[in-house]
C-alpha cells in the first residue's frame, strides 16, 4: 500500500513528465547540498527515472531513483534554471526518452546493456554499489562485468533486480569511468606480466 508520502511525491513528479522542467530530487537526507537533476522521464509505484542533467549543464545519461527515498523536489529554483540556461544555450533542451515497460529499473538496465554504457547499481546500502556494463538480464537478474574505479575489469557480479534500488547510466561519473576503461583497453600487456607467466 502506498504512503501518503509516497502518494504525493508520484503527483507532483507526474506534473512534470515528459515536460521540458529541470527538477531536483533530493535523497539524502543528511546532505540537502546533494541532490539528482533532470527531466522527469517516467514514474512508477516504486520509481522515478530521470533523464539527467550534471552539474555543468550537460545531458548525462539515466537515473532511476525509489520514491519511497525522494523527500524533497524542487523545480524553478536558481540552480535549476542556471542549469536550464546551460542547456537551452547548448540547444540540448529537448529531453529524449528511455524505453518503456517491464519497470523503470530493467528497461533503464536494458538500454544500458544495448548501449554498452556503464550503470552504477545500488541496493540498501548507499556506501556500496556495483559499477560496470551489463552482461545479461534473464530470470530476474542482472550480471555486470565490474569495472573498478581505475577502469580495468574487476570479475562479474549477479544481483536480483528485486534488490536494486536506484540506477546511474551513462551519467558523466560512468562516463568518464568508460573512458579510462577504453584507455587501458587499449594498451598492449606489458612484457613484465608475460614474462611471469613462465611454466618451469
Amino acid at each position: 500500500m502506498l504512503t501518503d508520502h509516497t502518494k504525493s511525491i508520484i503527483a507532483v513528479l507526474r506534473t512534470f513528465m515528459g515536460k521540458p522542467v529541470l527538477v531536483s530530487l533530493h535523497v539524502d537526507r543528511r546532505d540537502w547540498s546533494r541532490c539528482s537533476v533532470g527531466f522527469v522521464d517516467d514514474v512508477s509505484k516504486t520509481h522515478v527515472r530521470l533523464l539527467a542533467v550534471d552539474p555543468a549543464g550537460k545531458l548525462a545519461g539515466y537515473e532511476v531513483r525509489s520514491i519511497a527515498e525522494v523527500f524533497r523536489v524542487d523545480v524553478a529554483g536558481g540552480y535549476e534554471r542556471r542549469l536550464e540556461a546551460s542547456l537551452r544555450k547548448r540547444g540540448d533542451f529537448s529531453p529524449g526518452s528511455a524505453p518503456r515497460g517491464r519497470g523503470l529499473i530493467e528497461s533503464t538496465l536494458r538500454k544500458a546493456k544495448s548501449a554498452r554504457a556503464i550503470v552504477t547499481i545500488w541496493g540498501s546500502d548507499p556506501d556500496d554499489s556495483l559499477v560496470g556494463f551489463v552482461e545479461e538480464l534473464k530470470q530476474g537478474a542482472v550480471s555486470v562485468q565490474v569495472i573498478s574505479s581505475s577502469g580495468r575489469p574487476d570479475g562479474r557480479s549477479w544481483i536480483s533486480l528485486n534488490e536494486v534500488i536506484s540506477v546511474d547510466a551513462d551519467t558523466t561519473a560512468e562516463r568518464k569511468l568508460l573512458a579510462l576503461h577504453m584507455k587501458n583497453e587499449k594498451k598492449p600487456r606489458s612484457k613484465q606480466l608475460r614474462s611471469s607467466v613462465r611454466v618451469a
